[in-house]
């Protein structure tokens, strides 16, 4: 048999790494050692087995919940060959925790798609998120399209330039009181009336136009946060009315009116609008 030597100085380095593991602050004989590693070992074990439980819980959980919104999304947006919105993201329940489009949104029938919807925050950044598109086609109804969703800050480009004209065409973003930007609106051509369109905007502040505005008028005085840019785009987009019979008028509200130039105005009374 072998003879070993010992030191202390061996045994007190192995009292130090036990104490360190264990998280006590006792001392330990060499026959105590064993035994306590054993617990060092037992608690290592069971940390281990918890926090991988934990995590494998967890991820199962999530990919259990990813499972079941692609289901649910293939049959509500028929693996996107769903066309008719009508009412569809309309109410409270539609929110940020429930509100995960998995297919492009092609409307062909918008009535109040988003009326009342409880979605708070940008749309826009959301459907990125999704990777996703919002596509207008052929409509023949887009009243309170996102109308009365009092939530939403954000929209990108909505591009109605693929809508039938059609004085049914009303309150599209009537009431959306929190709505600060709306990257681009590319107008239907031939659009007759703006009702109430922007009724109540109360935070827009960006706005741009793309197209051009034919209707008989238009009222902005609902949304007096617009910027100077925005304004000029609006002013910018008024189609040519001049050597035709009846009343162009743009209603900006005076908050509006006061951040123009005279030159600004003339933007739009050169073509043949009224301001008011």
């Amino acid at each position: 048999m072998a003879i070993v030597t010992t030191d202390d100085k061996y045994y007190k380095n192995i009292a130090k790494a036990i104490r360190d593991l264990s998280g006590e602050n006792a001392a330990y004989t060499p026959e105590e050692m064993p035994a306590a590693m054993d617990k060092v070992y037992e608690k290592g074990y069971a940390q281990g087995y918890h926090s991988g439980y934990g995590e494998g819980h967890t991820e199962g959980m999530e990919d259990g919940e990813m499972v079941y919104r692609q289901r649910f999304w293939d049959q509500y947006q028929a693996e996107g060959a769903r066309t008719d919105y009508n009412f569809a993201f309309a109410g409270p329940g539609w929110n940020e925790e429930t509100f995960w489009p998995q297919y492009d949104i092609v409307v062909e029938k918008g009535y109040q798609m988003f009326a009342y919807s409880g979605f708070s925050g940008s749309l826009k950044a959301r459907l990125e998120a999704c990777n996703v598109q919002m596509i207008f086609g052929d409509n023949q109804l887009l009243m309170n399209l996102f109308g009365l969703a009092a939530n939403i800050t954000e929209l990108g480009v909505i591009d109605l330039s693929a809508v039938t004209p059609s004085s049914s065409h009303t309150h599209i973003f009537n009431q959306c009181t929190a709505l600060k930007t709306i990257e681009k609106l590319i107008v239907p051509a031939g659009q007759p009336v703006w009702t109430a369109w922007f009724s109540n905007c109360s935070a827009l502040e960006n706005l741009q136009i793309e197209g051009i505005i034919s209707s008989t008028g238009m009222d902005l005085s609902g949304c007096p946060k617009l910027t100077r840019e925005s304004i000029l785009s609006v002013l910018n987009a008024l189609g040519n009315k001049n050597g035709l019979s009846g009343t162009w008028k743009l209603t900006l509200g005076a908050t509006n009116l006061a951040k123009l130039t005279e030159s600004d105005k003339a933007i739009a009374t050169g073509k043949g609008w009224t301001l008011a």
